[in-house]
């Protein structure tokens, strides 16, 4: 009796509620299941204790590896709703299930979607924390995670190109005094480093030495977004008796704890900046053929200038700021010495504006036609301001094939480098751009590096920097849709600061430098996938990083 009582409760339940119930029960039981990995690519590491760090709700992220458990939900939501279609409805009544129910798996598909628990990245300080370059940087720099947004009138990569030249200029009032430190290279010539001195000198050596190189038309101390950077970072980081230059628990420091990225002594880390000068420019006498042009890419200076860094702080860590010209000039020297970078205490360096290809970037400023006319108008004025012209006479009759005439003749950069191959030992341009190109070398480069890089760029935009060259542990790459070429400018109001136009960049460039020196590496080769296609991720995003090879970073 009782058993025809169940039978007959059991025959008034409509048979799509039973169906639900029973795939809401098998997929809970395969939720509880270890996911299986489609892919082919090995196992993670397994990951630290929950106890070790605070579980996390994140919103919904595709994986490469994919899980059963959500397969299976898919396609129980996709069956239920096709029987409760009103075909399915004139064809099998008996089978549609009531709107409640149907309504009630919907919300908790969606609940289990939205609030799927994930592990966040360990903490650095962790021994199992061997993270990409790029993960490192996204769990240490909150300014990552906030997204690069001018104004409108600032949204044209060509404007911001344009007003960078002016607007990227220090005063007076903030432009520490500078000491010269002149060096002598290996062809004859002299390149300098200009040291920030800070109000009051001390004798403890720093922990930290930034050194920028400069953009190829702003070669000057005072003048460019490299310059204005490391005047903003030693206004920040110059001890004064001690402590920062600023008052303790600054901005920047307040800033950076309440988003919980680098703190504590990592934020207060001693620094000292010093900015490069080139062979023949900013007042540097020419006494090489080793004029300005791409050519002197494929030059040693730059290991000169490290080297001296090194002697005058033998224990302090060194990091590159570099923007444009200044990223071609690192990148070729750290591709064809690693060993030397790494012997060198180079921890890392930071790329504004890297064009990828020096003959691609030769192509793109020699299109707009100001763009060259301005750079060529800034060599030939050091070079006639430092005496280089009559060096340049001089060896027009030493060296066969050059002429002076062709390089005072030249109106793009394409010209100038072909005048200028000669004097290097270059029989055509194309050979000078083999040399001097660091993209089929790029993968020798064992320093990590940080590519930041705008899509608007007329020079040199964020599109080349795709493909497995890039896909690197070591390597992190940062894309903004707005910038133009070294502008990211946000404001063209009276300065309240070296850095106050452009906010973000200066937040940026301030926490990754003081982060850098703290990556171990990760722990894995590199494995690049072959035909892998790349898509950006959001900004401040931690994304799943298959093969440690990461993404861009949109900002």
């Amino acid at each position: 009796m009782e058993l025809r009582q169940s039978l007959n409760v059991l025959s008034n339940i409509p048979l799509g509620d039973i169906i639900i119930t029973i795939s809401l029960s098998l997929s809970s039981l395969s939720l509880s299941l270890p996911p299986l990995s489609l892919s082919l690519s090995p196992p993670p590491s397994p990951p630290m204790p929950s106890s070790s760090w605070p579980s996390q709700l994140s919103l919904w992220r595709f994986s490469r590896p994919t899980n059963l458990s959500l397969l299976s939900l898919c396609a129980t939501l996709l069956l239920l709703l096709l029987l409760s279609t009103p075909l399915s409805l004139s064809l099998h009544p008996f089978l549609s299930p009531s709107l409640p129910t149907l309504a009630t798996l919907v919300l908790v598909l969606f609940a289990r979607v939205l609030f799927r628990r994930h592990d966040p990245l360990p903490p650095t300080d962790s021994p199992a924390a061997h993270l990409s370059f790029q993960r490192f940087l996204l769990s240490r720099c909150p300014a990552l995670s906030r997204p690069y947004k001018p104004s409108l009138w600032f949204r044209s990569g060509r404007l911001q190109t344009v007003l960078a030249q002016t607007a990227h200029k220090v005063g007076a009032g903030f432009m520490p005094q500078l000491r010269k430190q002149t060096i002598r290279v290996p062809s004859g010539g002299t390149v300098a480093l200009s040291w920030f001195v800070a109000v009051e000198e001390e004798e403890e050596e720093p922990e930290l030495i930034v050194i920028g190189l400069p953009g190829a038309g702003s070669c000057f101390t005072h003048h460019g977004l490299v310059p204005t950077l490391l005047c903003h970072l030693h206004q920040r980081y110059a001890r004064r008796n001690g402590s920062v230059s600023h008052a303790e628990g600054g901005p920047a420091r307040d800033r950076a704890e309440e988003a919980g990225g680098v703190q504590g002594e990592g934020f207060r880390r001693r620094l000292v900046c010093a900015i490069a000068t080139y062979q023949g420019l900013a007042g540097l006498p020419l006494e090489s053929p080793k004029l300005p042009g791409s050519a002197y890419c494929s030059t040693d200076d730059m290991g000169a200038l490290l080297r001296a860094a090194r002697a005058h702080y033998p224990h302090a860590h060194i990091v590159v700021l570099a923007a444009s010209f200044g990223t071609a000039l690192f990148t070729n020297w750290a591709a064809r010495f690693p060993d030397e970078a790494e012997a060198l205490g180079v921890r890392g360096a930071i790329l504004l504006g890297f064009g990828h290809s020096v003959r691609d970037a030769v192509a793109a400023s020699d299109a707009i036609v100001q763009s060259s006319a301005f750079v060529i108008r800034t060599w030939l004025r050091c070079l006639h301001q430092g005496g280089g012209i009559h060096t340049l006479h001089a060896l027009e009759e030493t060296c066969p094939g050059f002429r002076l005439s062709d390089l005072l003749s030249a109106r793009t950069l394409r010209e100038w480098d072909a005048a200028a191959a000669p004097a290097y030992g270059f029989r055509s341009t194309d050979e000078l751009y083999s040399a001097s190109d660091v993209q089929p070398i790029l993968g020798q480069v064992r320093v990590p590096l940080l590519f930041v890089n705008a899509d608007d760029d007329p020079l040199c935009p964020t599109a080349r920097l795709r493909g497995s060259t890039y896909r690197r542990p070591h390597f992190a790459r940062v894309a903004t849709r707005f910038g133009g070429h070294l502008g990211w400018l946000e404001s063209l109001s009276k300065p309240s600061g070296p850095a106050s136009h452009c906010p973000w960049a200066a937040r940026v460039v301030e926490e990754v430098i003081v982060s850098i020196p703290e990556w171990r590496g990760a722990s894995e080769p590199e494995r690049p996938r072959a035909g892998a296609h790349e898509k950006d991720a959001p900004c401040g995003v931690q994304e799943e990083v298959a093969h440690h090879s990461p993404t861009f970073v949109r900002c």
